[in-house]
């Protein structure tokens, strides 16, 4: 495929969350849905970013802008809300996810 320059504002890569299986058990399950990431294109605000250290989740919370395929219990959609990104962002293996796929994509 050739190349072509974009001026797409975002992009959505795959997330694949790894978690602990129930107690009792022993291994991890995977789990994976998409997510729409803000598109940096400044490299000096992105040099801050790194310079800075900051967190996953300040991070996360100023690049991802939707997602899809994210199902709660009972296998419904979780629609993209400020709110529900808060709530996902306080689970740790999401969170670890959520970060290499912006940083790997």
């Amino acid at each position: 495929m050739a190349f072509k320059i974009s001026k797409n504002t975002t992009f959505t890569a795959k997330v694949t969350v790894i978690e602990p299986k129930k107690a009792g058990t022993i291994g991890h399950k995977t789990s994976s849905f998409n997510v729409e990431f803000k598109y940096i294109s400044d490299h000096e605000e992105l040099a801050v970013m790194r310079r800075n250290n900051i967190s996953h989740v300040e991070l996360l919370e100023q690049v991802v802008v939707g997602w899809s395929e994210f199902l709660d219990a009972e296998d419904r959609p979780v629609p993209f809300s400020e709110v529900e990104l808060q709530a996902l962002l306080t689970y740790e293996p999401a969170v670890t996810a959520m970060a290499v796929a912006f940083w790997g994509s």
